[in-house]
């Protein structure tokens, strides 16, 4: 077999060595953490299956505390934000009880959202 020019043994040897040794000495560093990364893989997958098998829980809609009946549009927003939504002379609020307009009614439908107070500008 012929000779592949600019490769000489006495330079392919110390490198294969030397990272032999670094790949040694980076598999030394992990090892401690191996049992760590292993009760954490365990631990994500028991937690996937637990989830998947538990039941969800309902949420509130409405903070408690908050009166809905009584809350408009300014008591939801702090106030730098509701300075800036009201800048400017031409910034129309149209505030309503109904749910944010949205183009798949029938998803709308199948979750029944029930909107406390809908502030589109």
């Amino acid at each position: 077999m012929a000779r592949v020019p600019g490769r000489d043994n006495r330079i392919a040897v110390p490198a294969m060595v030397l990272s032999l040794a670094i790949v040694g000495a980076l598999v030394w560093f992990a090892v401690p953490a191996m049992p760590l990364v292993m009760a954490w893989a365990g631990g994500a997958a028991g937690n996937a299956v637990t989830m998947l098998a538990a039941t969800p829980t309902p949420h509130a809609v409405v903070a408690e505390g908050l009166n809905v009946a009584e809350t408009d549009c300014r008591e939801l927003y702090p106030n730098d934000l509701w300075n800036e939504l009201t800048w400017t002379s031409d910034a129309i609020l149209s505030q309503s009880t109904a749910g944010p307009a949205t183009a798949m009614s029938d998803l709308v439908a199948a979750l029944a959202p029930t909107a406390a107070r809908t502030c589109t500008w």
